[in-house]
């Protein structure tokens, strides 16, 4: 079981699992989630513009392991890569994050 603090205004703790966690948390950012998705139905959908999704599929269909795994692989780099990114820009422009020695 997880704990969840709530801002100081509402000043109540309660218990809750992971699943209910992830569901609050939803519920908090649900217009940048419907947003999101929004934008790659446009993408995909609208403009016609290819994705990585059917190319992995056929290549798992037909047992192209090597292709599968250089997607699979590509797509990890690009996530650990985005993740380092968007850190780095947080740290900067958000004056509550400062890195301390300790």
């Amino acid at each position: 079981m997880a704990t969840l603090v709530l801002p100081v205004e509402e000043q109540r703790v309660f218990v809750a699992s992971q699943w209910q966690l992830m569901w609050w948390r939803f519920r908090k950012h649900r217009l940048a989630v419907a947003s999101a998705v929004v934008v790659v139905g446009f993408y995909g959908l609208v403009l016609g513009l290819p994705t990585v999704g059917p190319l992995l599929l056929k290549a798992l269909i037909s047992q192209d392991m090597f292709l599968a795994g250089t997607i699979v692989l590509l797509l990890g780099v690009m996530t650990v890569i985005g993740t380092l990114i968007s850190d780095i820009v947080l740290v900067w422009i958000d004056p509550r994050i400062r890195l301390e020695d300790t």
